[in-house]
């Protein structure tokens, strides 16, 4: 097959929640066979997440309670994006308020979908290379993080263990490594 024998053609949309981020929709679809179906998802704004290293090589973690998994989890920093930032000032801003960490040296690794599924979302992958403390936290209201750092190896350990679970985390990670191998053939 063709890739245009893939799409599907919305013919009609209606929302059926909105939240103060988060909408909700059912549109009806026009299938490549002819036949109709119901395709559900919700629309987000966009977020970035940021892998800070410091100067000893350490990586910026955090532990949050996420309500939907009912569990203390162990990321990266990351927030959604606010109307008329661009990625790049996303992750610049999440990383001072969720830890009070700023970076001069800051390189994209790339983006991804973390539920092509159900949601649009995208998440922009950012590198802050040599991230130093200049600021206390500012968390938005109900926000409860704490930070520590990781080396690489017990990171990786955590994620082959399934202590890190978050889908940005590995990623982010993985794209990490992969800039670093990039970063060895040029030299």
């Amino acid at each position: 097959m063709k890739e245009k024998d893939f799409f599907e053609k919305k013919t009609s949309s209606k929302k059926v929640f909105e939240g103060e981020f988060l909408n909700i929709f059912s549109d009806n679809v026009l299938l490549p066979n002819g036949e109709h179906a119901t395709r559900e998802y919700f629309k987000h704004p966009g977020a970035s997440a940021i892998i800070g290293i410091d100067s000893n090589g350490l990586f910026l973690m955090e532990k949050q309670y996420r309500y939907p998994v009912q569990e203390l989890c162990i990321e990266f920093p990351a927030g959604k994006t606010d109307k008329g930032e661009t990625p790049i000032e996303t992750a610049q801003r999440e990383l001072k308020e969720e830890t009070g960490f700023v970076s001069e040296n800051w390189h994209l690794l790339g983006n991804f979908h973390p539920t092509i599924g159900y949601s649009d979302e995208i998440i922009y992958l950012f590198l802050a290379i040599d991230i130093k403390k200049k600021f206390e936290p500012s968390f938005d209201q109900g926000e409860y993080v704490e930070t520590f750092f990781l080396s690489e190896e017990v990171l990786l350990n955590y994620i082959q263990t399934g202590k890190i679970r978050d889908s940005k985390t590995i990623v982010c990670f993985f794209k990490y490594l992969l800039y670093k191998k990039n970063l060895k053939k040029k030299e």
